[in-house]
């Protein structure tokens, strides 16, 4: 390697090493994409729709009576059990709250500071269903009722 070469080299290395410390870096967890409802998005399956896969769905404080299926990995974020609650439409009582169905595909879905409570559950003893798995999926419930 001549000694014109070798300085070339060095250069770019000076170069590379100086972009490297000057450029922010941020945590995978900044890169996901986060949408907000009520504020970007008037319902939460709205905001699943259109969520990339990996983002996170921040929930405002509130009672939002939806069905929700989720088909991608994704997290769910309220303001706390006791501000964010989900429950499911009635009729029909059989409704579940979340349901999780990505056929062919292996999703996560991530529920954090909310409480998911059937409608049914103030009828008579029936249970209820408030997320229903209909697919290989890991479930991860933080601080959730």
């Amino acid at each position: 390697m001549t000694k014109g070469h070798y300085l070339q080299v060095v250069g770019y290395m000076s170069l590379c090493i100086v972009l490297l410390l000057v450029s922010p870096i941020r945590p995978v967890a900044e890169l996901q994409p986060i949408l907000r409802v009520p504020q970007d998005f008037s319902t939460i399956q709205a905001a699943v729709d259109a969520a990339p896969e990996g983002a996170t769905i921040l929930i405002g404080p509130g009672t939002y009576i939806e069905s929700i299926t989720i088909a991608k990995s994704l997290t769910l974020e309220g303001s706390g059990i006791d501000n964010t609650i989900l429950r499911s439409p009635v009729p029909p009582l059989e409704n579940p709250v979340l349901t999780v169905q990505a056929p062919g595909r292996a999703v996560t879905l991530r529920v954090r500071q909310l409480a998911v409570r059937s409608s049914a559950q103030a009828y008579q003893g029936y249970e209820g269903i408030g997320i229903q798995v209909l697919t290989e999926a890991s479930l991860v419930l933080e601080q959730t009722a």
